[in-house]
């Protein structure tokens, strides 16, 4: 490890990230060095959230097919993920507090509640990161805009499907009760092309979801990967982020790191960023008496 550190600060948390290479096939570094870096970059809690295995064939990803991998595939790949975090977090822990998660999937839509809660209960995980991926079992998120566009069709304009991903993010929070909503508002990857969140029937299901999410005191990821898609500030937008923090939903950072370079990067901006909206303290997981815990974060 290097011996170059950046000073240990009290807001250097990320509760959604560390996706590595052994356990996600777009990662690009182990997760050894994944939370080496995380000590580099001077955190103090590091939450790692590899993505849940999907149980539908369907939902395979196109370079896990050509890999010859299955859905019996994912669910071992996820098994180890979960003892290796297991033994790497004891191991880190005189350095670094490493919180064991996941991200969650709502794939198969009629089943997904018992299928990732049953995975919380069985690897006895601290935490879970709900995440909206799909809208009909399409995978809006990808690189490439086809299966975005396919969602589109099927809910007949980007204003009905951007209502159709927010309830799903309500349903998600509802029922699984998670600790941490990812990427809020990340539909606008391809869905800044189609049309704005501020659309009435858009603002008045983001309102309704946003108090469920205060409803389940999750906390929101302010989602760092949207510097890396090039957008001006992070997943979710400024009017969202001061209606959350005037609703009292706590806010964290999740840097959603996928490579070395990945881990904290944008993080002083982002603490600037939610400096400007008027928030002066995160909500952050720490494991106390073992059990896990929200905590106020002082950002100055």
């Amino acid at each position: 490890m290097s011996t170059k550190r950046k000073r240990k600060e009290p807001w250097r948390v990320s509760l959604h990230g560390g996706h590595s290479k052994e356990f996600c096939d777009h990662g690009r570094a182990p997760l050894r060095k994944m939370l080496e870096r995380a000590i580099e970059e001077g955190f103090t809690i590091y939450g790692v959230t590899e993505h849940a295995p999907r149980v539908k064939e369907k939902c395979l990803f196109p370079k896990e097919r050509a890999a010859g991998w299955s859905v019996e595939t994912l669910r071992q790949i996820f098994d180890d993920y979960c003892s290796t975090l297991t033994e790497l977090a004891q191991e880190f822990s005189a350095d670094l507090e490493v919180l064991r998660g996941f991200e969650a999937e709502m794939v198969p839509v009629d089943s997904f509640k018992e299928v990732m809660l049953s995975l919380k209960e069985k690897h006895q995980m601290d935490y879970l990161v709900a995440s909206v991926h799909w809208v009909h079992e399409e995978l809006i998120l990808s690189s490439d805009i086809n299966p975005f566009n396919r969602a589109m069709e099927i809910c007949g304009s980007y204003e009905a499907m951007a209502c159709q991903y927010f309830e799903s993010v309500a349903l998600m929070t509802t029922e699984l009760r998670p600790e941490v909503v990812g990427h809020f508002d990340v539909i606008r990857r391809h869905g800044d092309k189609f049309g704005s969140l501020e659309e009435p029937s858009i603002k008045k299901t983001i309102m309704e979801t946003l108090e469920l999410v205060k409803e389940h005191n999750a906390i929101i990821d302010v989602n760092l990967a949207a510097y890396r898609r090039g957008f001006d500030t992070p997943f979710p937008l400024p009017w969202i982020v001061k209606e959350a923090h005037r609703m009292g939903i706590g806010l964290c950072f999740g840097d959603d790191s996928h490579s070395l370079k990945q881990v904290g990067q944008n993080m002083d901006r982002a603490r600037q960023y939610l400096l400007d909206q008027g928030v002066r303290a995160i909500r952050v997981l720490r494991r106390r008496n073992g059990q896990i815990v929200q905590d106020e974060v002082p950002l100055i």
